[in-house]
């Protein structure tokens, strides 16, 4: 009973975060974010600039024009009043510092592409409860995920072989303690560890 309970709180929350994918409900990017070119020719947030929104929505390329690829490094830090962020599927990178001290945050989702996540870059967002991460991330910087003790969910997006590549660094035991971690199989897993499938819409603890 208590896995269906929360179970089903998981499901409401996961219910908000896949809601803005339908084409009748794609929230409008904020404006007025800071923008910094990059040696590559793409571009990554650097601050809230003039934006007031709480529930920040970054655009996949710029006013510029120029792909968004990165959250760079303190970016969003100490935002208190920053309630959600959606990441656009463009983003490889989550700079250090980059939420650190975002205490109103209860949910994270990283897109697929993102392949490193900062030191210290959610470190302090005590509001967090569910964090989803992508299967092509490689590095876990040291302190990532510190302080946050209110983690309840994990999920990565990527089977067992894929999370034994990650380089995990010191100071995020809030991400991997066991029961928070979970990790995706699509069939019934033949070890104990804590997993997750997706079926029809919704999530499925196994």
């Amino acid at each position: 009973m208590k896995q269906i309970f929360s179970l089903l709180l998981l499901l409401a929350t996961l219910t908000m975060v896949v809601a803005c994918g339908k084409p009748s409900e794609t929230p409008k990017v904020s404006e007025g974010l800071a923008y910094q070119n990059l040696p590559d020719g793409t571009c990554g947030v650097e601050g809230v600039g003039s934006c007031t929104d709480t529930e920040i929505v970054i655009p996949d390329a710029a006013p510029s024009g120029k792909r968004v690829t990165a959250i760079l490094g303190y970016a969003f830090q100490d935002q208190t009043t920053l309630t959600s962020v959606k990441i656009p599927s463009t983003v490889t990178t989550i700079g250090a510092y980059a939420f650190a001290g975002c205490t109103g945050l209860t949910s994270i989702t990283l897109p697929d592409g993102t392949k490193e996540i900062g030191l210290y870059a959610f470190s302090r967002c005590e509001g967090l409860r569910q964090v989803y991460l992508g299967s092509s991330l490689t590095r876990i910087s040291d302190g990532a995920f510190f302080g946050c003790a209110s983690l309840q969910y994990a999920f990565f997006r990527g089977g067992a072989t894929q999370w034994g590549k990650v380089t995990v660094g010191a100071g995020n035991s809030a991400l991997t303690l066991s029961g928070v971690l979970h990790l995706y199989s699509a069939v019934p897993p033949m070890d104990n560890g804590s997993y997750w499938y997706y079926q029809n819409g919704s999530i499925g603890i196994w």
